[in-house]
């Protein structure tokens, strides 16, 4: 997936329910390290947004629940389909991997 299939992806799911977990891959299990729910919305919605999101040239901040995430920069990113849920998983690096899902 690349970065601007991606942003559509996620755009087509603000204001929508999903949960987001930081999931680092460690032998043979997957250990979730950090995790939110909420409401996808750009960063700009949220008025308690870091200053050092306020700028207009940024593209891919978001926040969902009080977790602020920045996908804009990241280059590699891989869908994963499942059969009920639609998930996007993103290699943040080796064995680490940002997870977002839709709540249906």
């Amino acid at each position: 997936m690349k970065r601007d299939e991606l942003l559509l992806w996620l755009n087509d799911r603000l204001g929508k329910s999903v949960h987001v977990s930081v999931v680092v891959e460690r032998d043979d299990l997957d250990v979730t390290v950090l995790e939110t729910d909420g409401k996808l919305r750009f960063w700009r919605q949220d008025i308690h947004a870091p200053v050092h999101l306020a700028r207009e040239d940024l593209s891919g901040c978001y926040q969902v629940g009080i977790a602020t995430i920045d996908v804009g920069h990241l280059g590699r990113a891989r869908a994963r389909k499942h059969p009920d849920l639609p998930q996007v998983d993103l290699d943040l690096a080796d064995g680490v991997r940002l997870v977002i899902v839709e709540r249906v």
